[in-house]
């Protein structure tokens, strides 16, 4: 959490392989954390509300910009050994609710997504605001695609790639045409870059990384890392 924290992560989504350390022990990492952990369908079952933030807006150059997080029902049975006490809501069902009782004003909606391919097809059909998915669910390396008016992105399992999305993002736009690179700030359209007339369209760019031991690290994450070394159960690369 504290690299996340040095990088300038928005928001973390919450997956299946997290809840292995327990949904208990999560909630007090979120909370000496500074980054929000979104799920809007792992619900508690007391309450049969959201355990985690369901959602967030962030206001960017003055764009309304919506993150919700999303997770599979189909969970390992690894996993459902934690689940008691909670369970997970049909996550089309909730994102289409939530988005339509509190994310309607926004210009963009990102989803970060633990779903199946299936479930991506079904969710850009049933809730057409979402505009961008950022899935992890099956690790698989795969390029952006197209699905209606929305850009699905991936990266593959244990940090083989880093993947980057650069958006420039125009108020009233809806459609997404590949285009040039733009500089951005935290994930998102740098503060300050004035946006495009109204008649332009959204661009974006997506590019992954290829990690390798010869790249140049970040000091303070490398020192990070090192002091944690005796920490772990398995050995570090």
């Amino acid at each position: 959490m504290k690299t996340y924290e040095k990088m300038g992560y928005d928001a973390l989504n919450i997956g299946d392989t997290d809840m292995v350390l327990g949904i208990n022990y999560l909630k007090t990492l979120q909370e000496s954390s500074k980054i929000p952990f979104l799920s809007a369908n792992l619900m508690d079952k007391k309450t049969e509300k959201p355990f985690f933030q369901p959602y967030l807006i962030k206001m960017v150059n003055g764009l309304r910009i919506g993150i919700i997080g999303l997770l599979t029902p189909e969970v390992p049975p690894h996993v459902c050994k934690e689940m008691e006490g909670y369970f997970i809501e049909d996550p089309i069902k909730v994102a289409a609710e939530t988005v339509h009782r509190f994310m309607s004003d926004c210009d963009q909606i990102i989803a970060l997504a633990h779903l199946h391919p299936s479930e991506i097809e079904s969710i850009v059909q049933e809730v057409p605001q979402i505009s961008i998915i950022i899935d992890g669910n099956d690790r698989s390396f795969i390029f952006q695609k197209h699905i209606c008016r929305s850009i699905y992105v991936q990266t593959d399992a244990f940090g083989l790639h880093v993947g980057r999305l650069n958006l420039r993002l125009v108020k009233g736009s809806k459609e997404f045409v590949d285009g040039p690179p733009i500089r951005i700030e935290r994930g998102l359209l740098e503060e300050g870059t004035e946006s495009p007339d109204a008649e332009e369209k959204n661009t974006y760019e997506n590019f992954f990384t290829l990690l390798h031991p010869e790249m140049e690290s970040d000091p303070e994450i490398e020192s990070m890392i090192s002091s944690s070394r005796n920490q772990l159960k398995r050995p570090l690369p």
